[in-house]
């Protein structure tokens, strides 16, 4: 499934990124910006792209998006 552009307000938001304390998090932005839904942290930058997969990999409608 290729990634649908984060400019566009028709599709879900799943961001990520590092946080100081060396943890990746994740969180889902709806179309309004408010955030609906996020995870603790992982060790490894795989983990919230394997959440991505996982909540959408089955052609939903989200982009994603790395924040620093």
């Amino acid at each position: 499934m290729p990634l649908q552009s984060c400019c566009d307000k028709q599709y879900l938001r799943f961001q990520y990124g590092k946080k100081k304390n060396g943890q990746w998090y994740w969180h889902v932005r709806a179309k309004n910006s408010e955030i609906i839904a996020q995870g603790e942290g992982y060790k490894r930058r795989s983990g919230p792209i394997r959440v991505f997969n996982l909540m959408f990999g089955a052609g939903g409608r989200a982009c994603l998006q790395e924040v620093i």
